[in-house]
């Protein structure tokens, strides 16, 4: 996963993160810290810390759905991100 900072557009600083494969549908958690993304087809849910800029968890998880942000919205309503 790449994490790009465009505060400079003239100096984009770019990251390299550890991440899970097939990593679709996903968003913010409510401070806009954390992104998370699933994984359906390896059944996993990347954390992501975008002020650290570094991978903070990735859960494995039974089976997600496919449909729009849902798979994080577990997450997102417990307030736990790792």
């Amino acid at each position: 996963m790449l994490l790009v900072d465009y505060s400079n557009i003239d100096a984009l600083s770019v990251t390299t993160l550890q991440a899970a494969r097939f990593l679709h549908d996903g968003g913010w958690d409510s401070t806009h810290r954390y992104f998370l993304t699933a994984a359906n087809q390896s059944n996993k849910i990347a954390v992501i810390d975008s002020k650290e800029r570094e991978t903070e968890a990735l859960i494995d998880v039974n089976k997600i759905r496919t449909r729009g942000a849902a798979p994080t919205s577990s997450i997102r309503s417990s307030g736990r991100c790792g």
